[in-house]
């Protein structure tokens, strides 16, 4: 009976961890999106960073120096990947851009190209744009 009282007890402070992870991240994106830069950065960083949406902004911290991260192109590029990965269109946009122009890592034409088609066939009319430029 005890047993049963702890796994209770366990599987609770698991939800309980579970919704306040879910708050962290709600509260690091409305931060973000009110570009409370600092804040937001700050936040972002006690989340398990497995959002797709707070990973693209982590990956915009580092990219213009936001929130206090400093300019760092590589990791800019890691957090965009992240984020593409889980078909966030923006995110592949950006990893299109930076691959295409050896920003953070190599460039690699045929990985632009393909990052700027997932983006393109998400919608996203920059990635189109490049698209055309490149036929």
């Amino acid at each position: 009976n005890s047993k049963i009282n702890y796994l209770s007890m366990m599987e609770r402070l698991e939800e309980m961890g579970r919704k306040s992870e879910v708050e962290r991240v709600n509260k690091a994106l409305e931060l973000f999106k009110n570009e409370e830069w600092d804040k937001a950065f700050e936040m972002a960083k006690k989340t398990d960073m497995k959002n797709r949406v707070l990973q693209f902004y982590v990956g915009t911290c580092y990219l213009y120096n936001r929130g206090g991260a400093g300019v760092d192109l590589h990791k800019a590029r890691e957090w965009f990947g992240k984020s593409a990965r889980q078909d966030l269109a923006d995110a592949q946009y950006n990893m299109g851009h930076m691959v295409q122009f050896g920003k953070g890592g190599a460039s690699n034409l045929v990985e632009a190209v393909e990052w700027y088609r997932q983006a393109a066939e998400r919608g996203h009319v920059n990635a189109q744009v490049q698209l055309v430029l490149w036929v």
